[in-house]
Parts: C-alpha cells; structure tokens; sequence
C-alpha cells in the first residue's frame, strides 16, 4: 500500500507547483492518521517571527519590570569586586542612588545600573577628564575571571565599524579592555556562568546619553572605565547566566526598554521576511566604483546574465552618480566634496558633448522592464546617498533654501587611540553641511521615488554623533555632546523611508555607533537592514577571514536592532568563503562582480537557477564552544550556527591567519602565520545547538552540503575536513515518522537541494498527514529525500524519474535501512511565470 509524500512548490512570485512524492510500504496493514509535530516545538512559530519574541528562541519569557530581588542577588550581578557604598547594606538597593549608582531596571538574569555624572564629579569620583567634554569614571577591578577563556569586547576601532576582540586574562586575573568598547562577555570562575556588561543609551526628545568601556591593566589606575561625553545619567546593564544567549537577549530586551519617551516603554522592533531577502542583488560598487553611468549599469547587468548569473531581484546604486561638487572623482578622491543638487550627475545621467546619456529614470525603467522586453528584469532598484547628502555634506550655497550650515566634528580620545587616520579626516578642517533634516530628506527622497528607486543604502553615518553646531574654533567650549544633530538627522532619515520606500526600505552603512543603532525600536516599526561589519575587500586576501569573523561576532549585539547584512562580495575573491557566510548569514545576498569575471560555479550553489536565494531564518551567531575563543588564532576553526524553518545550520570556517592591525590600520598576518594557515578538522553535533532537545541517537540526520556526506547522532572529525580560507555547512534534519500502524512506521527526510549551500532552505512548509506528508518548496534543482522505504514521485501530477544514491555516502552504518534518492525539480524563472501570467 502506497504512503504520499506530497510536496508544492514556491515560484518567487508565490504561484505553486504541485510536486507528489508516494512511499511504498511493505505493510499489508489498515492506516491510522499520525501528525507528527515539528521537532522545534515552538521554535518555527515563536523563535524567529514572533513579535516581541526573542530571535532564536532561547531562553523562557523575561520580565522586563523591576522585581522584588534581594540585596543579594543584584550583587551578585555587579562584577567588580568595589562595591558603591551603601551596596552592603541591607536596605534596599535603591538607597544607593546618593552615591551615584542606582538600579533602575532588573530582571531574570541581570540589572541596568544609572550613573550620575554629576554625582559622580561631585563626590571627586570622576578620573581626571581626558579633554574639554571627555568624562570617565571607574568602576573597579573584575572579580575573578576564568582564566581557561578569553574575553570577548566589541568596540569601535573606526568612527564608523565596530569588531571584536579576544582579550587575555592576565595572571592577576585582569585585562586590558579596548578604548570604546560597547560589550563584554566573560565566563566567571566558576568556569559555568557567563557575565556581560553593556552600556545602555539614554534618550531624550532631542539628544541621546551614551558611554563605552575601556581598562588598562598596567595603568596607575587599574580596573574598568566608563567613558562619557554626557553631563546627563549615563547606564550599563550588568547580566549573569549560564546560558549566554539568553542573558544577551536580556540585554538587548532592557536596552530596548529604556528607549522610555514620555513613559512610552519600546517593547520590540516587528520581525517581518524583508523584500530583499530572497533574492539575489548586484551592487556596483566593487564592479565601477564611482565611474558609473545609466548605459554602462544596464549593460554590466546584461553581462552578468550573459555569463550565467540567475534572475537578478534588485540592484544598488552605490556612489558615483550624484550631481557633486567634483562629478569626475575617481575612487579615493570624492571624500572632500559635496552634494550640490538632487539630480544626478549631469555627466553621466543627462548629456554630455551633445551626448545623449540615459537619465536616472530611464535607467531605473530599463533595470526594471521584463527580460523578455530587453530589460533588466529587476524587481527594486536602491540609490546610495551618504547620511548628510555626501561624504562632506551638502555645499551651503546651493542648499541655503534649506537653511544648509556647517557642523564640525569633534572625535573623542578612545576613537583617535583606536584610529589615528581619523585625524586625517578632511571634515576636521572643511566641516560637513548639513541641511535642514526633514526638508532634505523628504525632497532627495521624492525625487528619487519619482525615478523608481525603491530604497536607498545611506552611508557615513558614524560621524555624525560627534558633530557640533557650532564654528571649529569654538569646538573647544562645548561642554558636553547628546548627540543632538545625529538624533534629528535619524529622525528625520527614518520617517523620509517610511514615506517613500515601502518596497525595500533602507540599507543602514557604516552606523556602529551606539547613539545610532540603539535607537532603531525608536524609529522602525519592523527591522532595518544595517551592515555587520566594515566592507568586504575583495584584493585584500588578508582581510577575508576577518570579514566573516567580525560579521559574526557583531550579529550577537546587532541581530536585536537591525538584520545583520555582511556585505557585497565578488564571486572570484575568496568565493566559497564568502559564498558560504552569506547563505547561511540569515542577511540579504549580494554580489559586485565585474561583468564577465565570475565564479558561476559558486554562484549556482548559492542562488538556485530561478533567482531564489535560500536564506536562513536568523543570524548567524558563534556556537557557546567558540565564544570565547580567538578564531583568527584557532586550530579548530571558526563554528556557527543558524536556523531554518525546518532545520538548524552549523558553518565551519577556516579563517585563521590574519586579524586587524591597529598599528598600520590595516589587515596583516598573525604570529606563527605558517602553522595557522593548515587544514582543520572538527565534528559537530545536534547537542551543539542551544535551541534543540536531542530527542533520540537516531533523531537528526546530518548532511554537509560540500562533501555530500550525511550521517546520524554527530558528523565526526575524521570526515569534516576545511581547507585553509574555506568552508563547509552542515545541516541537522530531524526525522519524521509516518506511521503505519501499531510499532510500524516510515522514517523520512526530506533534505533539499543538493547542491546549494543551504539545501534545506527550500522547504517553505511541511505538514504530515495519515499516509502522507506535504511539503511547499521555493527554488528548483535536484532535490534530495532520504526514507526507509521505496518511494515514488510526481510533479504537477506527472510521475518523474528518481535515482539512487550510494550508501557509501552513509558514514554511520547503524541505520541501514535508510536510502538516499534525488529527483530533479525543472527550472522555472520568474520572467518565463510572469509570461504565462501575462498570456
């Protein structure tokens, strides 16, 4: 008797495709209906789209409030062995607010404290101030830390980009902490329970209370210090527990609640599948710079399709077609101009030497137009604008109607130590013109809406939290900085795109400030894209594995705000590395190849042949084993993990052998260089997921996408092997039982297709029914199933031809019953549906 394994298929344009898969089993026996559930529980439900939830699930409901804690147990949360005065008191903890330190807000795992500057410089508590408007204060000497692990900060080391650091626990059980640093992760001495420490913002109407971290070890004054440009309260969340995901998705959840305007508490931003998710996109930074124009953008998409690219879903406009005080700079020279208008480029998208040239317009309808017709294709199309207009602002005399002046920066003493190229910045002596914010924005944006852009990537937004209204040499008066032209700049950013750009919204770049970032609950009501990392250098071998170690590590604080995005990458450059990041980044896909130099190869794992790009469902984030670990330094390799609707992710990179170099601001290689740069092996296995409760030896089926080997309980090191600079996936599929029965059952699992990097992916929906199971899949290929009986498959109703596969791909030999089959799903392109449509 036949059991139906019945599978439709998902279009990108959402038509379906019944595609019927019928199980043979050998039971001569009555069928009883048997659902069986989703072995995620909750997970594909909750975990990642649920509003208000936590991102992966982890962890039970948290309650925001102040609770009635002891003395005691705030205590235990403050992780310096000072204690503020009155903190050994038995009064209430609130009593401490004399002193300077008050507890505002506490919950399951930890406790944001207020810091009052003003107290604090009262009492003669304050260290002495670095400059004119630059504050810190001391907090104390770390009780006793693991000394097994590292210490993980996250801090700026540009202006613009924060990274991670792995930092040593001395023999006096200290550290030295980065200047700038906005979050620490440790591992107590008990070797079991994880502390974090997290500055917090402060909002106001107009202005915004921000502090970092900073301890130098071999300093007179040793211990941990709060930095601050603020006269105002500043504050720090201080969490502890032993799952540490959990205690970081308390903090992001207590930072989102301390966004309090007029007591209106911002409980979370709206998880939504973003429009550029999806889909593959083409920037064309990397393939012109900024020699773009409207002819050369169309035809170096037509090349890339030429050379075997999928259906493209969007392309971004990066810089080099705004109308500037020099149109003509080549890449390096356009940091010292200025925007003089809202057209384009007068020399490359309207005329030139009686030239006619294709207008921004005509470009974006050409980008857009059905393949068919001779057009792109294209579904959206982003311009590129810097925050303030360009990279110096807009030139006041052309924008005086928008009342445009010139604020002047001011960088604080932790950016410069971390950053001395910051000092060469041509906005310390020009200035940046600044326009009156709501005007500017909605007037560039309607002119670009009217165009057909449907979203904009905004640039160079870092600095403007140190700009001053005020003349350079009165820099020197100012007193204090709340950020007040970057908050208006945001505010009036934000509500511009909500007006204009429903379709694909905003891409957020060079945003790691924390006055920026933080306050996207404030501003979004669903989740902006923000950039992860500084950019992707596609000639800078040494820069690769950085790239996808800094992407990583920052998805642990950004994932809560914005959808971590790792950046464009070219196909050629470090290909199956960066290929492998995006597809399981859980961020949107995006290539910047030069026309006629890719590796379609690669591409044809990461985007299947209709132009479905198979994302994962979250961030990528390092595995607890990893956390405290240097990659960059690590023989076993940088090990993540992900989620699926259907499915966990484990990525396995070798990326040691090179680290940022503060020195030279540059990337460079690491001591032992030779021996680190060798080929790793490690196993992985489903207990290694946070989320997942092993539910049996025989539970989860392993696949590795690359090497096409699957196996049951763990995939062991002996057969995960990682070249240098490469990658592997593995994919953990829970098997499903339908039932036949009385102790009678067929085990299934349906893997994906074969041969991308996310296989899994592709299966949209799944439900089993009394002989059956029906899936909805997204995208086309050979697609993979392994069952424990024969099976027999059918696409929109015709029966097709199944193969299969070796058992030698088996590397666990308990469950031989398991076979392995693959059918092909036929390619179908969104323009070739869009003509059936249309006809």
């Amino acid at each position: 008797m036949p059991a139906f394994f019945n599978v439709t298929r998902i279009h990108q344009n959402f038509q379906f495709v019944s595609v019927l898969f019928i199980f043979w089993s050998a039971y001569s026996i009555e069928y009883t209906t048997s659902f069986v559930p989703s072995a995620f529980g909750t997970f594909a439900t909750k975990g990642v789209s649920g509003e208000g939830q936590m991102i992966h699930g982890v962890g039970p409901e948290l309650n925001a409030e102040m609770t009635d804690e002891t003395h005691d147990e705030i205590l235990k949360r403050w992780p310096f062995e000072e204690v503020p005065d009155n903190f050994s008191s038995r009064k209430s903890i609130v009593m401490v607010e004399d002193d300077g330190v008050t507890p505002v807000l506490s919950g399951k795992y930890g406790t944001v404290f207020k810091f009052d500057v003003n107290t604090l410089m009262d009492s003669s508590k304050i260290d002495q101030m670095k400059n004119d408007i630059e504050r810190s204060f001391n907090l104390g000497i770390f009780r006793p830390l693991s000394k097994k692990e590292d210490i993980l900060c996250l801090y700026r080391f540009k202006i613009w980009w924060m990274r991670p650091i792995h930092c040593n626990v001395n023999k006096n059980g200290q550290v030295d902490i980065p200047q700038e640093t906005q979050f620490i992760l440790a591992k107590d001495s008990d070797d079991k329970n994880y502390r974090i420490i997290m500055p917090v913002p402060l909002v106001s109407r107009t202005g915004c209370s921000t502090c970092s971290l900073f301890s130098e070890s071999q300093s007179s004054s040793s211990g941990v210090h709060v930095s601050t440009e603020s006269l105002c309260d500043v504050a720090v969340y201080f969490g502890l527990g032993d799952n540490p995901y959990t205690v970081i998705e308390e903090a992001a959840l207590f930072s989102k609640k301390m966004l309090a305007v007029d007591g209106t508490m911002i409980e979370s931003l709206h998880v939504k599948k973003h429009n550029l998710l999806g889909s593959l996109g083409w920037c064309t930074w990397n393939s012109f710079y900024t020699e773009v124009n409207g002819l050369k953008v169309f035809q170096g998409l037509e090349r890339l399709y030429e050379s075997g690219f999928p259906q493209f879903g969007f392309v971004i406009l990066d810089d080099g077609w705004q109308h500037t005080t020099n149109d003509i700079a080549t890449e390096g020279d356009q940091w010292g101009e200025r925007l003089v208008s809202f057209d384009g480029s007068p020399l490359k998208f309207s005329g030139k030497d009686g030239e006619k040239l294709m207008s921004l317009g005509e470009m974006v309808a050409l980008l857009k137009e059905p393949r068919l017709k001779g057009g792109g294709g294209v579904e959206s199309v982003l311009a590129w604008h810097a925050l303030p207009g360009y990279w110096l602002g807009v030139d006041e005399r052309c924008f005086s109607y928008l009342h445009a002046k010139t604020y002047f920066p001011k960088f604080s003493s932790g950016i410069i130590q971390n950053d001395q190229t910051v000092l060469h910045e041509q906005s310390l002596e020009k200035g940046i013109g600044i326009a009156n914010a709501s005007s500017f924005y909605q007037g560039y944006h309607s002119k670009l809406a009217d165009a057909g852009f449907d979203g904009v990537k905004v640039d160079a937004q870092g600095v403007s939290g140190t700009l001053f209204s005020v003349e350079s040499k009165d820099l020197n008066k100012c007193s204090e900085n709340n950020h007040e032209v970057c908050i208006s700049l945001h505010n009036a950013l934000s509500e511009s795109v909500s007006n204009h750009f429903s379709t694909a919204g905003i891409i957020h770049c060079m945003c790691h400030a924390p006055e920026i970032f933080y306050r996207f609950p404030l501003l979004y009501k669903s989740k902006p894209i923000m950039r992860a990392s500084d950019d992707f250098y596609p000639d800078d071998d040494l820069s690769h594995g950085p790239h996808v170690i800094d992407c990583t590590y920052n998805s642990l604080l950004f994932h809560s705000f914005a959808i971590p995005d790792w950046d464009m990458f070219r196909t050629d450059s470090a290909s199956e590395l960066q290929a492998v990041s995006r597809a399981i980044s859980g961020g949107p896909i995006y290539v910047s190849d030069i026309p006629r130099s890719s590796n379609i190869d690669v591409l044809d794992r990461l985007v299947c042949k209709d132009g479905t790009a198979l994302h994962c469902d979250g961030p990528l984030l390092p595995i607890r084993d990893c956390l405290l670990k240097d990659p960059s330094i690590s023989s076993s390799g940088l090990i993540s993990w992900n989620v699926n609707k259907y499915s966990y992710i484990f990525g396995i990179f070798n990326v040691a052998g090179s680290r940022w170099n503060p020195e030279t601001s540059s990337y460079s290689k690491v001591e032992n260089y030779e021996t680190s740069k060798q080929k790793i092996r490690t196993k992985v296995s489903p207990d290694m997921i946070e989320t997942l409760n092993v539910r049996g030896k025989y539970s989860y089926l392993l696949f590795a996408s690359r090497q096409k080997l699957l196996g049951f309980v763990e995939v062991p090191s002996e057969f995960v092997e990682v070249e240098v600079s490469d990658a592997e996936v593995i994919t953990v599929l829970p098997v499903d039982k339908l039932s036949f029965g009385e102790d009678k059952s067929v085990g299934i699992v349906p893997i994906g297709f074969a041969n991308m990097y996310n296989p899994n992916a592709s299966i949209c929906d799944k439900q089993v029914f009394h002989n059956s199971m029906q899936c909805k899949i997204k995208g086309c290929g050979t697609f993979l199933v392994a069952v424990t009986c024969d099976v027999k498959v059918t696409v929109d109703g015709v029966v097709v031809t199944l193969q299969e596969q070796p058992s030698s791909l088996f590397i666990n030999k308990e469950r031989e019953d398991f076979r392995l089959f693959k059918f092909d799903i036929s390619t179908k392109d969104r323009n070739r549906v869009k003509r059936q449509e249309s006809a």
